[in-house]
This record gives structure tokens, sequence and C-alpha cells, in this order.
């Protein structure tokens, strides 16, 4: 297999809504469209490096690809083979997702045998979705519109204004997510000390709360908090240092939230998930705020991945402005096939593309 030509497209496109955490506020997306020319058809990867999460930037990835390009041959599409050639890229890892969704998705398509990739791979996702602390007043609207559809799991970003606000908005969901069987998931984005974090985690205790994301900043801090916190940990911006995997893995944290075009893609997450269920832990996925191409190979990562949990994959994050979205969002699931994937990767077109 070989991938004879790359064409890139830079675009900036504005969130549906904005997305503000401790770091900063997210209202546009800057990404990197590849249009990858291949032996065996033509097909799309995306590369959006996260501001402040990723190594590198739309710019780092721009001049590596404006530099002189030579084919990426895979003679034998063995996971090996495959891994080497992406591992040309280990330091732009949202360019290694963009190149590996381009092959990935030429071997699907041709259906080629891979010993990687299950021979199905269609799936019901389930999902958590996001509310935006920036949405004050329509806040409690949103929340009762999200879980009257079926949604399960609610992302909240705290820790960014009032902490005793913060508790009373958590108090005023505790009737609702008993009666509907929702559970919460607090994201603080590493804005606490340890000493904030293990006096405000108190405050907590006894309320529908899955886990509290990131908050604290350093590994030493989070794995400590853990010992003691009861509310279970999940770390997130801890994980993509590859030094602290082991450290997380011997703690008593629980979750690892997981964005796979930070990690790098399919590969570097399956490979992570190994290690994380032989520590008894939990995956979840969650977005980067990618555009319907690269949100689209988040979905097929969770079908292979398979692991039965609620991932971070907002629907009208990932649909984006995008008029053609084949996928099916019902009941808090998303319905993911390869026939809906390909036809997105088929159909789908940029402005001199």
């Amino acid at each position: 297999m070989i991938i004879e030509e790359l064409k890139y497209f830079t675009l900036s496109e504005r969130l549906p809504t904005s997305i503000k955490n401790s770091r900063t506020v997210y209202l546009n997306r800057r990404r990197v469209l590849l249009k990858g020319f291949t032996d065996k058809g033509v097909y799309w990867g995306e590369a959006s490096p996260l501001e402040f999460f990723s190594k590198e930037s739309v710019n780092d990835i721009k001049i590596a690809l404006g530099s002189s390009f030579n084919k990426l041959e895979v003679q034998t599409p063995t996971k090996e083979n495959i891994v080497s050639l992406l591992n040309h890229f280990e330091k732009l890892p949202s360019l290694k997702f963009a190149i590996e969704q381009i092959l990935v998705s030429a071997l699907l398509d041709n259906k080629t045998t891979v010993e990687f990739l299950p021979s199905e791979i269609n799936g019901t996702i389930k999902t958590s979705a996001l509310i935006p602390t920036t949405l004050k007043e329509d806040f409690f609207k949103l929340f009762y519109s999200l879980v009257n559809q079926g949604i399960k799991r609610v992302k909240i970003k705290i820790g960014l204004d009032n902490f005793t606000q913060d508790v009373n908005l958590i108090k005023q969901l505790n009737k609702i997510c008993e009666q509907k069987e929702v559970l919460l998931r607090l994201d603080v984005n590493g804005k606490w000390s340890l000493q904030e974090a293990t006096k405000r985690l108190k405050a907590f205790a006894g309320l529908p709360i899955e886990y509290v994301e990131q908050p604290v900043s350093n590994i030493d801090e989070i794995i400590a908090l853990a010992e003691e916190s009861p509310i279970p940990i999940a770390a997130d911006e801890s994980i993509y240092d590859l030094s602290n995997i082991q450290k997380l893995l011997e703690s008593r944290v629980q979750y690892f939230v997981v964005k796979p075009m930070i990690l790098g893609g399919l590969f570097e997450t399956l490979n992570l998930n190994k290690k994380i269920k032989s520590g008894n832990k939990r995956l979840i996925l969650s977005s980067a705020f990618e555009g319907p191409i690269g949100f689209s190979y988040l979905l097929l990562i969770s079908s292979v991945l398979n692991n039965n949990e609620y991932h971070g994959l907002p629907f009208s994050l990932g649909k984006n402005n995008t008029e053609f979205f084949p996928f099916k969002f019902q009941q808090g699931n998303i319905y993911f096939t390869l026939n809906n994937y390909f036809h997105l990767q088929k159909n789908f077109a940029v402005s001199n593309a």
C-alpha cells in the first residue's frame, strides 16, 4: 500500500458553542485536513492539535508537510509495518493520527485482512454530553433537554469561578440525576492545588458523580489525592507524558480520559488500553473538538475499542456545521457503521480540494 501524494488544507472553523476551561476559551478550531492519494483510492485524514494540550501546533504540521514529500509505502500491511511507518511522525501526534486514518481507511475500504482490526466494525457508541459553563442562564434548560434525550453521563467543567456556586449547582442536579439514572463527570483541568482539592472533593461526597477529572495538574499530586478522595479520580492531561503512565497505573487513579488526537491515533489508544485493562482501570475516549473527518475516526476507534464505556464524543461538535454527516444519534447513542464512515469519506469536500 502506497500513499503517493498528500494534499493539505488549513481550515479555521467556529465551534457550535464556546468551550471554556481553566486555561482558555475555545471559540474556533484550526485544523489541517489531509487528502491522501493512495494506490487503493483517495482518503481523508484530520490533524487538529489542541492549543495548550498538544505538543505540536498547526504551523508545525504545515512545516512538516511543506518539506519534500516522499511516498509512504507499506510493503505488507501488518501491524508492525504500519506502526513502523507511523513512528516517523512520533513528535507530531495529530499528524500521525491523520496519516493513520488514511492508511486504515484504505485497508478497510479494500477489505484487506489485518490482524489488528476486527472483521466487524459497526456498533452502538454510548456517549456523554458536555455542557459549557458559559451557558449560565441556559444551563438547566440544556441539562434537562439532554437527559430527556437519554444521555446518562454529563460532563461539567468546574473550578473556573466560584466553588460555592459549583457545589450548589451539582446539588440542584441531584434529584433529576437520581430520577433519570444520570451520573456527572466534573472536569477541573488542573485548576486546584492539592490542599484545595483535598478539601473541596469532600463537599461532593454522596452526590451523583462518576469521577472528577484532573483536579490538580501535578501527577504526584493526582496520585496522592486519589489515595484519600471520596470521589473517583480521572487523569487526563498527565496521560500524554508516557513516563507518567506506569505511575498512574500503580496508583488509585481509576479512570484515564484519552484524546486519540493528542495521543496519536488508533494504535496508541489500543496499546494504552491494554495497559489500563491489565491494571483494572477504565479508559474513556474524549474529543479534542475535531471536525467531521477526525470525529468519524474517533467513532471508528471507539468501535474497535468496544469497551462499553460512555465516551466523551459530543455529537454536535463532531457534526460542526457540516450538512452531510451520515451518523445517527438517538437516546444518547451514536450508531456507527463502516458504510456511513465511507459515505462521509467519499462525499466530503473542502473548497479547492
